[in-house]
């Protein structure tokens, strides 16, 4: 390795041929090991025959995420999308850390499934968090910063293994929120200054599972997004055509929303903190809080997303055309809700006995 204008630079031969490239790094000691492994990664790079990637630049995985989310941030229209690569990054920026993108390979994706199963989380976060590091290697490659996206040769769940079907019962449901009211009313007797977050949730989770919202839509939502007299809720903020829907109030949803507009500001779920901006995606240690009080886990089920699943499978046993689901749930077409449908064998056995009597009432008899 030699120094020049500050910055390292690596040289090495293979087969007599001189290779000599920069690094990027600043000539420090603490930056020496790092160019050493470049060199390493560089050397192997010529001896796979892949010479003229050698401007690959050293940087750590916690660095060059940060960079990342920067630009996703900017580079999706829908923050939802925004949102979802920056919750997949929480683990994996502490799991690479100072890790050099470069010398990451597809074993040690595979260490990181497997922390990932072992903290008990779900195969479908695991895909999420999969493909988000995807997007991550192809960003990287443009950047100088890796060679190839690793993620190609790696296995991720298919779709069919990742699906999680958890829907709420009547009765969890029901001690849910009741552990909302409750915890609300203990917080406010306590004086705790998130005495709101409780009552905040309950509102939020009751939108959901009454109208099939996106987590996002909710909150979102303006105050003049709502039209108490007509009965309407109005998603504007959608990512597709069929994502950006009117949907008719329920009288518990317009019951929440009229009792929302008495508070300041455009937002039917302001920020607690932050003046004039809504609430955004501060509700897991809420939730988390709540599911402890109930003596449940995260990890065990029961994300908030489970709402919308909830409220979609109750639908088509209620008789809802999975026409109209799709569209209530902002989906273009119906293999879209196919995932937010689970039937049991119960409901299926229910429904052939409800036809039978119909049809026994029509007086339709067996050939």
């Amino acid at each position: 390795m030699r120094k020049s204008n500050g910055r390292w630079y690596v040289r090495f031969e293979v087969d007599g041929k001189e290779y000599s490239h920069p690094t990027g790094l600043e000539a420090t000691e603490r930056n020496k090991a790092k160019a050493r492994q470049l060199e390493e990664i560089s050397r192997q790079m010529v001896l796979e025959g892949k010479a003229h990637y050698l401007k690959i630049e050293a940087v750590t995985f916690r660095e060059a995420a940060k960079s990342f989310l920067a630009w996703a941030e900017g580079e999706y229209e829908a923050r939802s999308t925004w949102l979802r690569l920056r919750s997949s990054f929480s683990y994996a920026s502490h799991f690479f850390d100072r890790e050099i993108v470069a010398g990451i390979n597809e074993g040690r994706i595979d260490d990181f499934k497997s922390a990932r199963r072992k903290l008990a989380v779900r195969e479908v976060s695991i895909r999420n968090d999969l493909h988000a590091l995807s997007v991550f290697w192809q960003y990287a490659v443009r950047k100088h910063w890796a060679r190839e996206n690793i993620l190609e040769k790696v296995s991720i769940p298919s779709a069919a293994q990742a699906v999680r079907i958890n829907v709420l019962s009547p009765e969890t449901e029901r001690r849910y929120f009741e552990a909302c009211r409750w915890m609300d009313k203990a917080a406010a007797f306590r004086a705790s200054p998130s005495q709101d977050s409780y009552a905040d949730l309950y509102d939020f989770g009751r939108l959901m599972i009454q109208q099939g919202c996106r987590p996002e839509e909710v909150v979102e939502l303006r105050k003049d997004d709502v039209d108490l007299m007509g009965g309407w809720l109005h998603i504007r903020s959608g990512k597709t055509r069929a994502a950006r829907r009117r949907l008719k109030l329920t009288a518990e949803s317009a019951a929440i929303l009229a009792s929302r507009m008495e508070s300041a500001g455009p937002w039917v779920f302001p920020s607690p903190v932050k003046s004039g901006d809504h609430r955004g995606s501060t509700w897991q240690g809420v939730h988390a809080s709540v599911l402890e009080s109930m003596g449940l886990k995260n990890e065990e089920g029961f994300v908030l997303y489970d709402l919308r699943h909830t409220f979609a499978t109750r639908a088509v046993i209620d008789g809802m055309p999975l026409p109209v689901l799709a569209a209530v749930l902002g989906h273009a077409n119906l293999k879209s809700i196919e995932k937010y449908v689970h039937i049991t064998a119960d409901h299926i056995d229910r429904e052939i006995v409800r036809i039978d009597q119909m049809r026994r009432a029509r007086g339709v008899s067996a050939a």
